[in-house]
Parts: structure tokens; C-alpha cells; sequence
């Protein structure tokens, strides 16, 4: 009886010992140092800091990061830009903080956010901490709360994918469009921009007609320290499907009701400005293909020129 114990104490011992093996070498050996989609917000982060003054900085989520030629914008103004937008899943609070640290007097912020002001994917959220832990600074009070049960989630997904990369051999998970490389040095991602456009158009949510005013709030505080730092901060509705737009035209004319009340920052778009056919965005509802990137820039160039403009009057 005892040496049955003893054997299932060593084969338990063993078992654990293999699999912590597995989880750290896949997570310092093949994890770390990946081209990982989200490393790009450390780089975002350089180019920031190394970046002088005055310069237009692009802020939002992916609608801007997949759908703005930010070289052909910095042409045409005469003014660097950095484009710090990553992912409309970091949520709002995330997405502002990550460039509150950087804010320099004479800069141009140009905010846009998808249709879902809110809080973040705990998830993602999760994953780009695991990858960039100085990003934890940007998590909200709610966010850091929820965080230690998201890294735990995360931590046993690694671990799955662990065992999943020994028994397969396979290295080969890097994704194709979404990978640190396949952004330029502005910031934007260009790694799409060659390729067939998907038959189906995703990540097609729900909008819903609801009180935004706690994240209105959230924008012009941010907005109220920008200012104080000298900086000038604009809104830009995102572009969006003609579809998706006559489907939740209703709720979009409110969003846009509450923000043209309560917003303390000047809205440089209608909600229409940027719609375009489907046949424009690439894989989401958010991120335009190559010509629908080349048709916004051309609408954006003109809009931020006339403003620009009037600002240096």
C-alpha cells in the first residue's frame, strides 16, 4: 500500500515537473520574443517618445491603425505623425492612457473610437500585460480588479498551447496580417494591404442605444490634461459598412446626439463622412482594405488641412 503511495506521489511529482518544463520553454523559449501582433504597442511607444513636437497623433482603436496612410498625412501637413491606435478592445480607459505619459505641448490629437465606448476585453487585456507589463499602468480600477482572474485564464491557455506545440511540432502560428512586423514606422499596419480581401466581413456587433455619458466624461478629462500639457485635441467619427450603418442608423444618430452635447473637444466629422460599401473594409467592420485606406486618408487630409489651417491663423 505504501509503495503504491509512494509511486503514485513520484509519477504525480514527475508529471508536474514535465509540465511546468513545457509551459516555461514554451514561454521563454518560443513565446517571448515572437512577432507577436501586440509587442507593436512598446514600439508605438519608442516612436512616440522619439518623435519631436508638434506633431499630429492618431489615437483610437483599430479603425485608425488599419485604415489611415499616416505618410501621406505627415506629406501633406507638414507635421510628424504617430499613429498610437492598436485595438478598439483595449477599451477606453486603456487607449488614453497609453498616450496621456507622452503628451507634448504643440501636439494635435486626433481621437476616434469605434462605435463601443467602454471597457476593456479582459482577454486581450491580459495577454498584452503578459507581453508588455508596463501596460498594466493603463488598466482602470474595474480593469485591475478583474485582472488577476484574466491572467490565470491566460496562464492556463498557455499552457494548453504548450502541450499542444510539443505534440505537434509546430512553430508556425504567426499570424499572416496580425504580427509586430506588419506595421510601418508611423504606426499603421500595412501588412494587409497587398493581400485578397476576405469573402466574409467579421466582427459585426451589436450597437446598442444607451447612455454614454460616464465615457463621454472619461474624453474630456483626458481632453482637460492634454490641454493643460498644450496640446489641441479633435474628434473623428470611425469609418463603417454601408450595411452595418443603415442597420443601427437609429442608434448611431444618438451616440451622436450625446457626444455633439456633452463632448468637450471639436468633432471634425459627420457620422456619414467615413461610410463606405463593404467591398472596401478587409476583415472587420473597422478596418478598410487598400482602397478603402486610400479613400479615407484623401477625405482625412482634407478635413485636418482646413483645421490646421484655422488653427495657425
Amino acid at each position: 500500500m505504501k509503495k503504491n503511495i509512494l509511486h503514485i506521489l513520484i509519477l504525480t511529482l514527475l508529471i508536474a515537473v514535465s509540465c511546468t518544463g513545457i509551459y516555461y520553454y514554451y514561454k521563454y523559449k518560443v513565446r517571448t520574443n515572437t512577432n507577436d501582433f501586440v509587442l507593436a504597442l512598446a514600439d508605438k511607444t519608442v516612436i512616440l517618445q522619439n518623435t519631436k513636437a508638434p506633431r499630429i497623433v492618431f489615437v483610437g482603436g483599430s479603425n485608425l491603425v488599419f485604415g489611415v496612410d499616416s505618410k501621406r498625412v505627415a506629406d501633406s501637413t507638414g507635421l510628424p505623425v504617430v499613429n498610437m491606435s492598436m485595438l478598439g478592445g483595449y477599451g477606453l480607459t486603456f487607449m488614453l492612457n497609453g498616450v496621456r505619459p507622452g503628451i507634448r505641448k504643440g501636439d494635435i490629437l486626433i481621437l476616434s473610437f469605434e462605435y463601443f465606448l467602454g471597457e476593456g476585453e479582459m482577454d486581450l487585456l491580459a495577454h498584452t500585460v503578459d507581453m508588455v507589463p508596463a501596460a498594466y499602468s493603463y488598466l482602470n480600477s474595474w480593469e485591475r480588479r478583474a485582472y488577476p482572474l484574466a491572467e490565470a485564464k491566460l496562464r492556463l491557455k498557455q499552457f494548453v498551447e504548450a502541450l499542444q506545440r510539443v505534440a505537434q511540432f509546430n512553430t508556425g502560428w504567426v499570424e499572416e496580417i496580425y504580427r509586430r512586423d506588419g506595421f510601418n514606422s508611423y504606426g499603421d499596419v500595412i501588412s494587409h494591404l497587398e493581400k485578397p480581401t476576405p469573402k466574409v466581413l467579421g466582427r459585426r456587433f451589436k450597437i446598442e442605444a444607451t447612455d454614454y455619458s460616464y465615457y463621454i466624461g472619461l474624453i474630456n478629462e483626458f481632453a482637460a490634461y492634454a490641454r493643460s500639457r498644450g496640446a489641441t485635441l479633435y474628434y473623428l467619427y470611425p469609418d463603417y459598412p454601408r450595411s452595418e450603418f443603415k442597420k443601427y442608423f437609429p442608434e448611431i444618430t444618438s451616440y451622436d446626439q450625446q457626444m455633439r452635447q456633452s463632448l468637450n473637444i471639436p468633432i471634425l466629422n459627420k457620422v456619414d463622412t467615413f461610410i463606405y460599401d463593404d467591398e472596401y473594409f478587409f476583415d472587420t467592420v473597422y478596418h478598410l482594405n487598400k482602397q478603402g485606406r486610400e479613400m479615407r486618408t484623401n477625405q482625412l487630409i482634407s478635413i485636418l488641412l482646413e483645421y490646421i489651417r484655422n488653427r495657425n491663423v
